[in-house]
């Protein structure tokens, strides 16, 4: 039964022990300045899936397809990644702006 117990508790440690949206944020931004743009979206990406619904992850997703545009030059990515986020969060202030660059990447 104490086995049973240590198991029970050992699991639900693990279980919480998902790092903090600013955790990933840091990180990321620790990887954007030493120009590693691949760790960062990494990063966000982590963000993203652990923390769906933060508002870390709304900046987060919009952040990875301004890195894809801005810096990695891969505007196809880019595009998806703008037109996924205008998709999962409507109502953010920029989605618009991220509709707008999808159109405008896929010319």
């Amino acid at each position: 039964m104490k086995l049973f117990f240590a198991v029970l508790s050992f699991t639900l440690l693990l279980v919480g022990c998902k790092p903090k949206p600013e955790d990933y944020v840091g990180k990321a931004t620790v990887h954007i300045n030493e120009r590693n743009f691949a760790l960062a979206i990494e990063e966000f990406q982590k963000l993203i899936a652990d923390h769906p619904d933060s508002p870390q992850a709304e900046h987060a997703m919009f952040t990875i397809a301004s890195l894809q545009h801005n810096e990695m030059r891969d505007f196809r990515k880019a595009a998806e990644t703008y037109k996924s986020f205008a998709e999962k969060y409507p109502k953010n202030e920029r989605a618009p702006t991220a509709l707008f660059l999808t159109g405008f990447l896929c010319n």
